[in-house]
């Protein structure tokens, strides 16, 4: 019995030096501490907290700790396990572990050494794998609507380039086929050595028709370049879909596991109530494609 209680005092201690800790990292004073406790709804004289700080004071009430914790805006585990300030804690009489282990086992995130097989059914990492998905839906759903009206957008505008590139090539291969006709007519008048004054005029024609070509070349690179930009949004839109789709198929799995097992969920936004629900039949990607032609 002394054992418990001299335990329970350590304890007592160490949550108190914590509190003293983290209550002069956010610059409160005491009084500002209680001030602040009674706003929330518990009044906690000054003097309690001196007294709890400078040890006249041997425990702490759950209902304090969490109202402190609140307060100095930390998980109320950080109160209890000082994690990154101590190398070991003793979390139950004579049991000194890391801080961090203590914690983990304070949340329910992992079990004590040895007792792994009793915490077989925990809800806690299925809560954190739903809040994860949950979070990465949001996430998706707001790159979606951020992309979507880009993409619709930028739909007509590819069209309108997809018309220039043929009309460029058209004009590239129709410049290249004259340069190439002059410069056959020039060799066949070398060989025949009837070369004459209009041979420097046809030169200068060929020439004319190779700038043509390099300005067409230039112009449809430059195109090429800007389609590949636009097309960019569609690629992500695409990309976040398929991501979306597939952290709501992860995050159903995870509820309907709750469900087998008989656990409440913890809470689900409103914009993600249709988890809930049975899905619907996989329909393709809804991405607004770009219009073709007939012939395309």
């Amino acid at each position: 019995m002394t054992q418990q209680q001299s335990w329970s005092e350590r304890l007592a201690r160490g949550v108190a030096r914590e509190l003293r800790r983290h209550r002069e990292r956010r610059g409160l004073s005491a009084q500002e501490l209680a001030d602040s406790c009674a706003a929330l709804g518990m009044p906690i004289q000054r003097s309690v907290i001196a007294n709890f700080e400078n040890g006249r004071r041997a425990s702490i009430g759950v209902a304090e700790l969490l109202v402190f914790a609140a307060v100095l805006k930390i998980p109320p585990v950080w109160l209890i396990a000082p994690m990154g300030f101590e190398s070991s804690f003793e979390i139950l009489p004579g049991s000194d572990v890391d801080p961090y282990a203590s914690a983990a086992w304070i949340s329910g995130e992992h079990a004590q050494s040895g007792e792994e097989e009793v915490y077989g059914d925990n809800p806690v990492p299925l809560c954190d794998d739903l809040i994860f998905l949950m979070g990465q839906i949001e996430e998706c759903r707001e790159k979606v609507e951020e992309i979507r009206p880009v993409v619709e957008r930028v739909a007509p505008e590819l069209d309108q380039i997809e018309e220039q590139l043929a009309q460029l090539r058209r004009e590239f291969f129709r410049h290249a086929e004259k340069q190439k006709d002059i410069l056959n007519q020039v060799k066949e008048l070398e060989a025949q050595e009837r070369l004459a004054d209009s041979t420097n005029e046809m030169f200068a024609e060929a020439d004319r028709s190779y700038k043509l070509m390099t300005e067409c070349n230039e112009k449809m690179e430059a195109l090429v370049e800007k389609k590949s930009e636009l097309a960019q949004s569609r690629s992500n839109l695409e990309v976040y879909l398929s991501y979306q789709a597939d952290y709501e198929r992860d995050a159903r799995e995870v509820i309907n596991e709750f469900r087998a097992k008989g656990w409440l969920p913890p809470k689900i936004p409103e914009s993600l109530a249709y988890l809930l629900e049975e899905p619907k039949r996989e329909a393709p990607l809804q991405v607004p494609a770009r219009r073709r032609k007939r012939g395309q």
